[in-house]
């Protein structure tokens, strides 16, 4: 009897590890990430005038449109405060036109 009782207390003992290392294993995926990026790259050097304007010409054409979105993104992320500045600063620019305006009148 005194052997089965430890065998059994093994053997709970041994499945008591295993579900603690189960539950460790599942905490370690839930919190896995992949982050992947793609770039492209040319294989070869172009060849011949064509080739060259070709790529050139791709390129520029990368470079207006990266520069495009970046105007985008940027009046997207800070068209309120520009605003905000544009009107409270449109004040004292009035005021001062107003004053200018009525200063060069009587000349």
């Amino acid at each position: 009897m005194l052997e089965v009782e430890e065998s059994a207390a093994r053997i709970r003992g041994e499945i008591e590890a295993m579900e603690a290392e189960q539950k460790h294993l599942l905490q370690r995926v839930s919190y896995a990430a992949i982050t992947l990026q793609a770039t492209e790259t040319w294989e070869q050097a172009p060849s011949g005038f064509g080739m060259t304007l070709h790529q050139a010409w791709r390129t520029g054409w990368t470079n207006a449109s990266d520069a495009a979105k970046g105007l985008v993104l940027f009046v997207a992320e800070y068209i309120l405060s520009l605003l905000f500045w544009m009107l409270l600063l449109s004040v004292p620019v009035a005021f001062v036109w107003r004053r200018y305006r009525r200063f060069h009148s009587k000349l």
